[in-house]
């Protein structure tokens, strides 16, 4: 069964948050990403702090991941993820249009689901991260999803 949550946007550029809901919208993706502008913002939401304590219940079915964003880059906010007991079965999607070898390399070291490399033109833009949308949440089984059961 399905886990059918939400998910945690980490991304600090206004357009891509725009394109990206657009690609959910567009494949009916039911829920609204949860929008953190920073590293920092994406384990206050987890956490329930400051202007995400009324964020949706329960833990996300997927952190979706820029990897440079201020304050705390992707890497350190999945570092810490992965650190931590609660939050590190969180599937976390990497993404991002400038990474090196070595970063992509040591994001999968740490854990990560997934790395998308964001695509140059809209079209695919919008096809790829539709599919992440749908996939993670409706067709991937979330490990929480039986614990409140």
């Amino acid at each position: 069964m399905p886990h059918c949550g939400w998910i945690l946007l980490g991304e600090d550029d206004p357009d891509d948050v725009i394109f990206i809901k657009r690609a959910f919208d567009s494949a009916d993706v039911e829920c609204d990403p949860v929008v953190a502008r920073n590293g920092q913002e994406v384990l206050d939401c987890l956490e329930r702090e400051g202007k995400f304590r009324d964020r949706p219940q329960g833990e996300p079915s997927v952190i979706v991941l820029d990897h440079r964003m201020p304050i705390m880059d992707g890497l350190t906010v999945l570092r810490l993820l992965k650190e931590h007991p609660i939050y590190k079965h969180i599937p976390v999607v990497m993404y991002s249009g400038a990474m090196t070898r070595q970063q992509i390399d040591r994001a999968y070291e740490l854990g990560v689901s997934a790395f998308v490399e964001k695509p140059g033109d809209f079209q695919t833009f919008i096809r790829l991260f539709s599919c992440l949308g749908v996939f993670w949440t409706r067709g991937n089984v979330h490990p929480g999803t039986f614990a409140t059961r």
